[in-house]
C-alpha cells in the first residue's frame, strides 16, 4: 500500500505498513510535548555541564612563586569569562524555553525543527564566546 508520508514538510509515496504510517503521523504532530521538553532539558543540561570542562588550571611546577601562581590564574581569566557568559546565556535561553513550552499544548513538525535549531545554537554558543574572549585577551 502506498501512502503519503511527510518528513520536514515534504511528501512522498512510500510503501508503509499501517502501524508505521500511524507512527509517522504521530511524529508529525501531536499533543504530547513531554518528550520534546525532556530531550531539550537534557541537551541544555549537557551543554551547561560541558562548559565546565574548559575550566582547568594549567600544570604548575611544584616550586612556584606567588607571582607565578597569580600569572597562571590571570592567564585563565578569558576562559573563565567565556564560561560565565556562556553559562548565563544558556541558562537564560533555558528559562525562556521552559516558560514557552509550559504554554504549548501541541506540536507539529515545524515546531520540532525550530526546537532542534534552537538546541543547535545552544550547543554551539560557547564557541563564539571563547573566540571572543581569546581575541580580547590578545588585543592591546
Amino acid at each position: 500500500m502506498l501512502e503519503t508520508v511527510g518528513i520536514f514538510g515534504r511528501h512522498s509515496k512510500v510503501p508503509a505498513a499501517a502501524g508505521s504510517l500511524e507512527h509517522a503521523r504521530r511524529m508529525q504532530h501531536g499533543i504530547e510535548t513531554e518528550r520534546t521538553v525532556f530531550f531539550s532539558d537534557a541537551v541544555f543540561a549537557i551543554a551547561m555541564t560541558l562548559l565546565a570542562l574548559v575550566l582547568k588550571l594549567p600544570e604548575l611546577p611544584a616550586e612556584i612563586s606567588r607571582h607565578g601562581y597569580d600569572q597562571a590564574l590571570l592567564a585563565r581569566v578569558p576562559s573563565l569569562a567565556a564560561f560565565i557568559l556562556s553559562f548565563v546565556l544558556v541558562g537564560r535561553i533555558w528559562m525562556t524555553h521552559h516558560r514557552r513550552f509550559s504554554g504549548i499544548r501541541a506540536y507539529d513538525g515545524k515546531l520540532q525543527v525550530l526546537n532542534l535549531l534552537l538546541l543547535f545554537f545552544v550547543v554551539f554558543l560557547p564557541v563564539p564566546a571563547s573566540i571572543l574572549f581569546k581575541e580580547a585577551a590578545n588585543s592591546p
